[in-house]
Order: structure tokens, then C-alpha cells, then sequence
């Protein structure tokens, strides 16, 4: 089994909030397309990282921490969005490139 991880700086802008980079992706998916016809057999799995969608967020509620205020609610349920708004596009780019995928969120 092959685990791929598609680091959330190399799909992202993370100098800008929410900046997906779709001409990496789409060279990723390629990529990735091209090793499961060289290896049709291999089971593969693709992660992901948050990049500019979740990081942010994260930060501004300060997540990592925990419930820390009456706000930490609030954030965990904004860093899930914005984490499931990449996932989406990372899932609509490898679909358009046929490979075929669906998501397991943590």
C-alpha cells in the first residue's frame, strides 16, 4: 500500500487565505494517474494537508490549543469547513483527471 501525502504548501498559497493552486494539482493528479497504470495492482491512499484553508483558521481560533474561549467552538467548525472546501477541490481535480477517489474525513 502506497500513501501519498499532498503537503497543504505545495497545493495552497499560504500567504493568502483560501488560495488553492489548481495548475499544481492538476500536475499532481497527473502525476499520481500515471503511477496507478504503471502500478494498477497497488493500493494507494492520498492525504492531504490544510495549507491556507485550515491554518489560518486554525489560528485565529487558536484550535491547537483546544476549547480555550467561548469562540473554540465556533473555530473547529470553521477550520472544518474551510478543510472540506479544499478537499472538494482537491477531489474534483483527481476526478477530472479519472482517478477514481472519495473522501474519509478524520
Amino acid at each position: 500500500m502506497i500513501l501519498i501525502k499532498l503537503g497543504g504548501s505545495l497545493i495552497t498559497d499560504k500567504s493568502q487565505p483560501q488560495t488553492f493552486l489548481p495548475d499544481i494539482m492538476d500536475r499532481l493528479a497527473e502525476e499520481i494517474k500515471q503511477f496507478t497504470i504503471e502500478h494498477p495492482l497497488e493500493p494507494l491512499i492520498i492525504g492531504h494537508g490544510s495549507g491556507s484553508f485550515g491554518h489560518i483558521e486554525a489560528k485565529k481560533y487558536k484550535t491547537n490549543q483546544g476549547f480555550v474561549n467561548d469562540d473554540s467552538k465556533l473555530g473547529f467548525c470553521r477550520v472544518h469547513a474551510v478543510a472540506a472546501e479544499l478537499n472538494q477541490l482537491i477531489i474534483k481535480t483527481l476526478l477530472k483527471h479519472d482517478l477514481p477517489v472519495f473522501p474519509i474525513q478524520p
